[in-house]
């Protein structure tokens, strides 16, 4: 346990550089904290990113910590993502971008070993289930070049880049008492943003170029909170009792109240002429404390399962974004929402001739608005596939699982996104945790 636990700090601390390097040229990271990053993991992603009523025995649900109450065995999870898209302007122009990087780790288990429950025949009620991840947060990556023309002036050029993002490092808790589950998550927020923006007269040597050169941290806690409800359906059995079917339906909602985040900024502003190099400073500031607020958020959602068949589910969200204020850079944004459907199915999990029959087959459909637009105008619409392969080894179940997603984002009269998502995640399950060997 202890030397798993240990792997999963040093993977932690490799990965988050890998996380603060973006590859994507996202014109809309440059506004806020960046491009949000979906928070589901890839067994989630493939039916639409479900997650308020999502619990399952052996993936980890990081959204709703009320699913981690519901694990049967300790579940290690690494996810990777590619990403390709195409640009579009309003003037008909495109360009190509391709990205990719480590996307998540979680490790999540159950307090109580259940072998052991089964051996002690132990029917407590309780449960309690536990969880360490390290996600982004958010992402900045985009390098634009604009033209102004000015009337009897000149012509200028407006480059602006950006890069980093914030981190999150989740740390999460479940109980639940029969059908009934309660979570809190506490996330660490922690990352730097970089921004520059370069102006400069195209035709006139011996102008100035500005410069605006702006590097802050962002750290900070956000604290979520989760409940879910299953209902399992019953049936008369031969002896005329009633017992559970194997079909159920469950209830579930997340979501946080306005959290803080604090700011450390250096902040330069100056000109540069690049026949005379001259040099003026017209601003220098460093190591300028602030704090801003992050928007309250509410999702909730339904699912119905048949045990190891089917998932059909549904979910639908809320975040108050025009009451997120960053103290380094104006933000003027607008409250959003998402709607997500999707389902899973699963031909027959027992087949022992036929491997595709053993696999979970996924689909479903997103779409919801982006804070950062007008009056609604920045949307986002995508469909998602999945496919869960199972792998047994040495008595352990794990999975494959593979999450695809096809959409558009962007205005209809403005900057616009065809994207692809590949979303690659590896499940590894142990049993062993906890478990107290006894010789008779």
């Amino acid at each position: 346990m202890f030397r798993s636990l240990f792997m999963f700090a040093l993977l932690a601390c490799c990965g988050t550089s890998a996380f603060a390097q973006p590859k994507d040229n996202s014109p809309y990271s440059r506004l806020g904290l960046g491009d949000l990053v979906q928070q589901q993991f890839a067994a989630s992603r493939g039916f639409g990113g479900l997650s308020a009523a999502y619990q399952h025995p052996f993936h980890i649900n990081t959204e709703n910590p009320a699913s981690l109450a519901f694990l049967s065995s300790t579940a290690f999870e690494v996810g990777l993502y590619a990403k390709f898209a195409s640009l579009e302007s309003a003037d008909g122009s495109e360009e190509q971008v391709t990205s990719g990087n480590l996307r998540y780790m979680a490790l999540a288990f159950p307090l109580q070993n259940p072998v052991n429950r089964e051996l002690e025949r132990d029917r407590n009620p309780f449960r309690w289930g536990m969880n360490l991840a390290l996600v982004p947060y958010t992402q900045v990556g985009y390098n634009l070049n604009i033209q102004n023309i000015i009337p009897a002036v000149d012509t200028t050029t407006s480059v602006f880049t950006g890069e980093g993002g914030v981190n999150r490092f989740v740390f999460g808790n479940g109980f639940r008492y029969k059908n009934f589950a309660f979570g809190i998550n506490a996330g660490f927020l922690f990352g730097n943003i970089s921004r520059s923006s370069q102006t400069l007269l195209n035709d006139v040597s011996t102008s100035y170029t500005n410069n605006v050169e702006n590097d802050y941290s962002v750290s900070g806690v956000i604290f979520d909170f989760g409940a879910q409800y299953r209902h399992d359906f019953t049936s008369v059995n031969t002896k005329g009792e009633e017992e559970p079917n194997g079909k159920s339906i469950v209830i579930g909602a997340y979501g946080n109240t306005r959290n803080s985040y604090t700011t450390r900024a250096d902040q330069i502003y100056h000109s540069f002429n690049p026949v005379t190099n001259d040099r003026d400073t017209i601003l220098f500031e460093q190591d300028v404390a602030g704090k801003g607020k992050l928007p309250a958020e509410f999702t909730l959602g339904a699912m119905y399962e048949v045990r190891n068949k089917m998932k059909l589910g549904a979910e639908f969200g809320l975040s108050q974004w025009s009451s997120f204020t960053n103290p380094v850079e104006r933000a003027d944004f607008e409250n959003s929402y998402n709607l997500a459907l999707g389902g899973e199915w699963t031909p027959n999990y027992k087949s022992y001739n036929s491997y595709a029959k053993r696999m979970s087959y996924r689909a479903g459909f997103r779409f919801g608005t982006d804070p950062r637009g007008t009056d609604g105008d920045l949307k986002y619409s995508s469909i998602t596939l999945g496919l869960g392969m199972p792998i047994i080894s040495k008595g352990s179940q794990s999975f494959l699982d593979w999450g695809f997603e096809f959409g558009r984002f962007g205005t209809d009269e403005g900057l616009s996104e065809n994207f692809a998502r590949i979303t690659l995640g590896f499940t590894l399950n142990d049993s062993s945790w906890f478990f107290q060997r006894r010789y008779n």
